[in-house]
């Protein structure tokens, strides 16, 4: 890993930073909601740069902190007292009996009704266990429909893990558990045309948007909040689900509307900022 990577994936998180690159969804987060992302982030140690944990909202919904499968079974598994899990499926099967099997495979004709999972711990003689019905959890949408087995298995299991480990997996939920509030679609994002941008392009970014909003607060006479909210207002996407080319027109709009804003919108009274040239699409290296 390069030092400018580690750097970035190692910097301290603000709510400046969260409020423009970490939020999924379409929804505007509060402080609270930001506060309490950063406080569970930093007690369990997760980083959002490297997707261990997701801060999402939609519309006026409450914000949901949701922490990445891989992230909440590597700390249960780091563990000195684990042990082990077994976790599987609960179906109606052909004969028309309640039958529990390892995995997460249902056969045609069966009904899927729940998941179950077992965690054992050196320290305890009884493995923590947890079955869940499917009713109460499935979205009958994107990953739910498609595999429905290995979702409610998944569900089955971090209860588990949470039962056993409660300490060290407090506050932290997972996609599949929160899936009757948010639904969030991993195959769609597999399937986009356009990669994501890198962790550096990121930064990059940042670096370039955060001129651009103190530019605009200077030539309007208002907050960098307030000049940053009106710059995200002109994305036609949640910026963390942009590709880079999708970042480079937003920066573009963007370089444009505070162009716009320096020859019409200088409050009266004010002078245009000389301490800085102003930014231009060709000083800008990708």
């Amino acid at each position: 890993m390069s030092t400018e990577l580690a750097n970035i994936i190692h910097q301290p998180l603000t709510s400046e930073v969260v409020k423009s690159y970490l939020v999924n969804g379409n929804g505007n987060v509060t402080d609270q909601e930001v506060a309490y992302f950063l406080a569970l982030s930093e007690k369990q140690g997760l980083n959002p740069f490297l997707k261990d944990v997701y801060l999402i909202k939609y519309g006026e919904q409450p914000a949901q902190v949701i922490t990445s499968k891989d992230a909440f079974m590597k700390r249960a598994e780091s563990q000195e007292t684990y042990s082990g899990y077994e976790a599987g499926v609960t179906v109606i099967n052909l004969q028309g009996t309640m039958e529990r099997r390892e995995g997460s495979m249902v056969v045609q004709g069966e009904k899927l009704v729940g998941g179950w999972a077992r965690v054992y711990r050196k320290d305890r003689e009884k493995a923590a266990f947890d079955e869940v019905g499917i009713a109460e959890y499935s979205t009958g949408k994107s990953t739910w429909n498609k595999m429905p087995g290995t979702m409610i298995r998944k569900v089955a299991l971090v209860h588990a893990m949470r039962e056993a480990f409660p300490e060290q997996l407090q506050g932290m939920y997972t996609q599949e558990e929160m899936g009757s509030v948010i639904d969030l679609d991993p195959i769609a994002v597999e399937e986009s045309s356009a990669p994501l941008r890198t962790q550096a392009q990121a930064q990059r970014d940042y670096k370039l948007m955060t001129e651009c909003k103190v530019e605009l607060a200077k030539i309007k006479g208002i907050t960098e909040d307030e000049a940053g909210r009106e710059l995200l207002s002109l994305a036609n996407k949640p910026l963390q689900q942009m590709s880079d080319e999708d970042y480079k027109l937003y920066l573009a709009k963007s370089l444009e509307y505070i162009d716009k804003a320096r020859e019409n919108e200088i409050p009266f009274g004010k002078e245009e900022p000389q301490e800085q040239p102003a930014l231009s699409t060709e000083e800008i290296q990708f």
